[in-house]
Parts: structure tokens; sequence; C-alpha cells
């Protein structure tokens, strides 16, 4: 289970006939309540053995409030796991890691002694975890459907836009010919990215994230030629990310599926051996 502030990702897996083991992501939840409202005995409950990852952006407080909420609903067998500890374990070839995570507000950053496996300093980069190219395309397609259906209520339905701008952005087309349902009916447009003028807003990242970065680099004095930075959630896999962190340090990592899946199974396997306190 890995819980952040954006909803509940529910993972599973099965032991195939050679012995390897497959990790599939079963559903994705909104809130953690709609979990506790999952019908299930009492007995599978207390037979079931759930790892929790929780965001970087998740409060300490409530994740005791969690785990204690958990409990309460007849899920006892509880272990919490911090992945990036995982990943120290991947990229023990380095002495030192510098992650960074974002939940889609804000980057939080995370320095650890790979070989302890522990967090020598973490930070926060307040608004750095937006990627502003969506907001800047999700206009652009905003004002293209404007001027066709002038009665569409931007409060309402910009948000739909900016998940359409979001997708167009991963595809990492030059073009999108793409139709919305908004207000009861579909809507029909074409952009360019060139059209949103989106391409130029590296340096926006390279300028002010970059800044900051580099600011809490030199606070605790980290040693770029013995760092690897790595992309983890939030951030991996989003070329604007990329094209502003990429060599900042000499060696450079995204955390993919694949990675994620094995980092999956090796807390699976910890995780069935799982002892209880009484």
């Amino acid at each position: 289970m890995k819980v952040s502030r954006e909803g509940v990702q529910l993972y599973g897996g099965r032991q195939e006939d050679n012995g390897s083991y497959t990790v599939y992501k079963d559903r994705n939840l909104k809130t953690l309540e709609e979990f506790w409202d999952i019908d299930a005995p009492d007995s599978d409950k207390a037979e079931t053995a759930i790892g929790i990852l929780f965001s970087a952006s998740y409060p300490e407080g409530d994740k005791k409030t969690i785990m204690g909420k958990l409990s309460q609903h007849g899920y006892t067998r509880l272990m919490e796991y911090d992945l990036n500890s995982y990943l120290c374990e991947f990229y023990k070839t380095f002495p030192y890691a510098l992650i960074l995570s974002a939940d889609g507000n804000d980057i939080y950053v995370s320095y650890y002694d790979t070989d302890k496996k522990k967090a020598i300093a973490t930070a926060k980069i307040d608004e750095a975890g937006k990627d502003p190219r969506v907001e800047k395309l999700a206009e652009c397609i905003w004002n293209k459907l404007l001027n066709e259906s002038p009665y569409l209520n931007k409060k309402d339905d910009f948000e739909a836009i900016k998940a359409k701008a979001k997708a167009f952005l991963h595809s990492n087309r030059s073009e999108l010919d793409g139709t919305i349902y908004l207000e009861g009916e579909s809507h029909d447009f074409f952009i360019k990215r060139r059209d949103a003028e989106i391409d130029n807003l590296l340096d926006y990242g390279s300028s002010s994230v970059l800044s900051h970065l580099s600011t809490f680099v030199n606070q605790k004095n980290i040693k770029k030629t013995e760092t690897i930075l790595l992309l983890s959630d939030g951030v991996a896999g989003n070329q604007y990310f990329h094209d502003v962190f990429n060599s900042f340090t000499p060696e450079m990592a995204e955390i993919d599926d694949k990675l994620h899946d094995e980092i999956l199974i090796q807390m699976i396997n910890k995780l069935a051996g799982i002892i209880i306190e009484p």
C-alpha cells in the first residue's frame, strides 16, 4: 500500500511456477476510507500483512494516525517501509544518494548515506514540484475552447483540461488532436506544442529550482563527485524534470517501473516474514 496526499495505491503479487514473483497494482483509491470500506471477513484482515509506503510529503503525525486506524479496522499486521533505504541498496556503489521526489506541488530532497541506508539531511523546495508546462499548455487549450464555447466555466472545467495537457506532455507528441467532455458536451481542439511556447520553460526551472538545490548542497557540504542524483516519485519519467536536473551531478538515474517492482518484491518477501509483537 502506497499512501500519498493524492490517494492510495494497492499492490499485490503472485508466485510464478518458476519461483519468480510478479508484482501487480490492484487498484487506485482516493482515500484510505475507501480501503476500510472494502468488505472483508475479520479473519482475513487479521491474516493480511500490509506494508505501507508513505510519500515524502506525508506528515509524521498523520502516519501514526493511519497506522492506528488500520489496527482499529482489524489490520494488525503492519510494517512501514522507507523507499529511499531500498534505493540505497540498488545504488550502493555510490557513497551518497541525493533523492528527489514530488507531490505535485513541492519537491522533497533527501540526502542519504547509501552504506548505512540512513538520511543525513532533508529539505523541501516549495512550489518546485509542479511541471510549469502543464499550466501553460492548459491555458492555451482553454483559450482555444473558449473561442468556440464561451459559456465554459473555468473553475469547474480547468482541472479536466490540465489532465489532458499533462497526458499530452507525457506522450512527447508535437501535436494534440483531442476531444474533451465538458458541460455535458464533447469539445474538439487541436494544438501544437509551439503554440503554447512551453519548450522555453526549461530556463525557468534551471534558474529557480536548481538555485535552491545548489544552496542545500553547499550548506550540507555535499560532494557531487561521490553522489548520485535519483529522480523518484513525482519527478521520474517527466522530461521537464529530467532536463532541469540533468548534469547537476556527474551521475543521475530515474526510478522507473521496473526498478520499483524489484523493490516491491523485496518488500513483499520481507513482509512475508513479518514478526508481530504481542
